[in-house]
């Protein structure tokens, strides 16, 4: 009898491990977010729970498509079923422990949250994320609720609903993002088979599923091919490994790769046309890795990128905080052929 396939929260967990063997440095960033790593994973294993409202199949329009139209762009998830009231108590359930166990600063404010939530009245309809604060002020906001706001940009009425319940403005906001990513990656399993026959089609460098930027590029396969990893959604797709995957650009010595010697399979790719960069990683020889948590060691080329002036790929410069700090560790560099 064959073994059983891995599962993706052991395959996460193990990672992580990985992770830290490798950059001990970044133990208390990869202890952070361990538990809602796997947390994640567990989630995308789980079927839906009873009464949820599966997400119905999507039809490719090949013409659209090809023009870079996402199946289901994300600030339009809120219009439709992504956002299912049992499917995202069951998320709020499971996550907001987790986040609560690795970031103790604001576990108290998460357990609140998630037990005012627990006791908010479900109403009929769902929110499209437009109103900045839910229909009775008095009233927390379901997980519904934040989701929307996280999906559509309105994360600050997330936070100005946290205020006025003297919550933590940043943990609420980060329980919305959460429960936006479980709902996209929800999404991203429903509609991937439509996907699939048109995939070679998609050309741009934001996700065909729900539009969003890529938080980190992959090489995979014979002769390297080049897979991003969305931010939002983890859907994976191919493009052009020479191409900026922001502005487009492809032109000879436009990508510089700066990478830590003895690491050079974890690399930031920087453009000179946009200023923006890409964290990537070499997996041709780490297939097992997890793609959508390896960011969490390699916050020093992070670091690194935004010291020398670059913007992280999908970040607006008038919103992104400035970092400060460095590694210690001698950065490499190379452009690309």
């Amino acid at each position: 009898m064959p073994d059983a396939a891995p599962s993706l929260s052991g395959t996460t967990s193990e990672t992580l491990d990985r992770l830290l063997a490798r950059h001990p440095e970044h133990a208390p960033l990869i202890a952070a977010f361990r538990a809602l790593s796997v947390a994640q994973a567990e989630l995308a294993e789980m079927a839906d729970p009873v009464g949820a409202v599966p997400v119905p199949p999507v039809r490719v329009e090949p013409d659209l498509f090809a023009q870079g139209r996402a199946l289901l762009p994300a600030d339009e998830l809120p219009d439709g079923p992504a956002l299912d009231d049992a499917f995202l108590a069951h998320a709020l359930a499971l996550l907001a422990p987790a986040i609560a166990a690795g970031l103790p600063a604001v576990a108290n404010d998460v357990r609140e949250l998630a037990r005012l939530m627990q006791l908010a009245p479900t109403k009929e309809g769902t929110s499209d994320g437009k109103q900045d604060t839910p229909q009775d002020a008095s009233q927390p906001p379901l997980p519904r609720q934040l989701a929307a706001w996280a999906l559509t940009g309105r994360i600050a009425a997330a936070q100005e609903w946290a205020r006025s319940a003297g919550l933590s403005p940043d943990a609420v906001g980060f329980v919305a993002m959460q429960l936006a990513t479980a709902a996209a990656r929800r999404v991203q399993r429903a509609v991937a088979p439509s996907l699939a026959p048109h995939a070679e089609g998609w050309t741009h460098g934001h996700c065909p599923v729900c539009g969003t930027a890529p938080k980190l590029g992959v090489l995979r396969g014979e002769g390297g091919q080049r897979w991003l990893v969305c931010a939002l959604c983890d859907h994976t797709w191919r493009h052009q490994r020479t191409a900026c995957p922001f502005c487009g650009v492809d032109k000879p010595d436009n990508i510089t790769l700066r990478y830590v010697q003895g690491f050079e399979d974890e690399r930031a790719e920087a453009c000179a046309s946009c200023r923006r960069y890409i964290l990537a990683a070499d997996l041709r020889h780490r297939s097992s890795d997890v793609p959508s948590v390896l960011p969490l060691g390699m916050a020093h080329l992070d670091m690194l990128l935004q010291e020398k002036g670059f913007l992280p790929g999908g970040v607006d410069d008038t919103t992104r905080p400035a970092r400060t700090g460095g590694s210690g560790k001698e950065p490499g560099a190379k452009t690309s052929a």
